[in-house]
């Protein structure tokens, strides 16, 4: 029926008819003679029309999607025109081509528009992804950063507690070296007085014995006794853990007899040897 619009199937199965046709034409082209042939101008100009509309199938599928939509539109709105107006005519072979023309067109638009959907829904959700990533790469650093800072400042808070600390062991340590300084200068102050009392105690020596050789017999046989008594003395004050520094003339030495009350003329010091 050349007044009803046939379906997509119809389409199809019309266009593999086409084809067939074309196909057996070409293998009866090939056995036809060469005046039943058509010219070499004929063929270019089917080629070059042909060319022309592979160039034109290209630029209008690689159109925007905006673009495409468009040009669907308004090939539906030309298409349904062409059919309003094909309705008191008879469907001849030339306009049944421009039908299937604008249906292919009209395939290929819708193809296109569906790839470029699926594109955009890859896009869209490839980007979603690498926004997630994003996002969770930038609270990785915001709590590495946070982490950092939290670093810095323990140690910053350690460098000054260790700044004060080693002041102050800085001071201690100058204050235990003045301390240390001021000890050896009075131990070498008190070996100085040692090294010197030595020598007084040893010239005092030197004096008694002299004395001692000059003096009567009698008085070093009672100079002996005396001294066994005062060594029995020292012996006994030992035992209770007293020490008595016997120098004569020592004016500590009388005080701290008179203290423990101890009468001096039993502890016996020679009195003739001056200090």
């Amino acid at each position: 029926n050349p007044f009803k619009v046939p379906s997509d199937t119809e389409l199809f199965s019309v266009r593999d008819k086409e084809i067939k046709k074309a196909q057996a034409e070409y293998e009866k082209r090939k056995t036809m003679k060469v005046h039943e042939k058509t010219t070499y101008s004929t063929k270019m100009k089917a080629k070059s029309r042909l060319r022309r509309a592979l160039k034109r199938e290209e630029e209008e599928e690689g159109r925007t999607e905006a673009t495409c939509e468009e040009r669907l539109e308004a090939l539906q709105e030309l298409l349904s025109r062409k059919l309003a107006m094909k309705k008191d005519y008879a469907l001849d072979r030339e306009t049944f081509h421009g039908y299937l023309q604008d249906r292919k067109q009209i395939f290929f638009l819708e193809y296109a528009i569906a790839v470029k959907r699926e594109e955009i829904e890859k896009m869209q959700t490839i980007a979603k992804n690498e926004e997630e990533k994003l996002e969770k790469a930038e609270r990785r650093m915001e709590k590495d950063a946070a982490m950092f800072d939290e670093f810095l400042k323990e140690n910053h808070n350690n460098s000054v507690e260790a700044l004060r600390i080693a002041r102050k062991e800085t001071s201690a340590k100058a204050k235990k070296i003045t301390e240390i300084h001021g000890i050896t200068t009075q131990i070498k102050k008190i070996q100085s007085d040692i090294s010197r009392f030595e020598d007084t105690l040893e010239e005092y020596k030197m004096y008694r014995d002299i004395l001692y050789q000059l003096s009567p017999r009698e008085w070093q046989e009672e100079h002996r006794k005396r001294c066994k008594k005062r060594k029995d003395m020292s012996t006994e004050f030992r035992h209770r853990g007293i020490l008595l520094l016997t120098f004569a003339g020592h004016s500590r030495v009388w005080s701290l007899l008179e203290q423990i009350q101890i009468p001096a003329e039993s502890c016996q010091v020679c009195k003739s040897v001056p200090i």
